[in-house]
């Protein structure tokens, strides 16, 4: 229990922005990403995964998924996501994605095994689409043997960092595409 408490902690703390500490002349510099944003157009970088926070690597999974498949994809809402953060429908497969960022190695646990793998059923009903593929998408480079263990039971597919890296480095997903996808609408639930 302590450690779900924790992990809430941290995605709280990331999810928060006070008004003392970022300013207007700050976020002019720094950007969405917390670091200085060059030209928006370039091509995103591992230290760009690394500084974003959780909302952008949700958006960042979507772009990766829209040139893997190319279909059609929607990120769900902030809150309330029933265990999904990413939507993508295609000709060839139906996606339903959990997406964890971290700062932590590895990720621990299985309950976002089970958010994903549970949030089958609302998804198919809601969209009246089946859905074949399950999968969660972590910045973490490993994810732990419990997690390993559930989404081997649930045949649910894991993308670790390596995997996110390679992609980056195949695709052309720019901090641009990222910014753009966070402003478009939401799957309404």
């Amino acid at each position: 229990h302590l450690h779900r408490l924790l992990a809430k902690k941290i995605d709280l703390k990331d999810a928060v922005m006070a008004p003392e500490i970022v300013t207007q002349e700050s976020f002019q510099q720094t950007g969405i990403f917390g670091q200085l944003t060059g030209r928006p157009i370039s091509r995103l970088s591992e230290d760009d995964l690394d500084a974003m926070g959780w909302r952008q690597f949700e958006a960042l999974i979507a772009e990766i998924l829209c040139r893997e498949f190319d279909g059609d994809v929607l990120l769900t809402p902030a809150s309330n996501d029933k265990g999904c953060d990413v939507v993508l429908t295609s000709a060839r497969h139906n996606v339903l994605a959990q997406c964890k960022y971290t700062k932590h190695l590895v990720l621990q646990g299985d309950m976002f095994i089970r958010e994903i793998f549970a949030s089958r059923r609302f998804y198919e009903t809601r969209l009246g689409k089946d859905f074949d593929t399950l999968a969660v998408f972590t910045n973490a480079k490993k994810i732990g043997r419990q997690g390993q263990a559930a989404a081997a039971s649930h045949e649910v597919q894991l993308h670790e960092r390596s995997w996110i890296l390679k992609r980056l480095r195949q695709y052309t997903i720019t901090k641009f595409d990222v910014l753009r996808r966070l402003d478009q609408s939401r799957l309404p639930l």
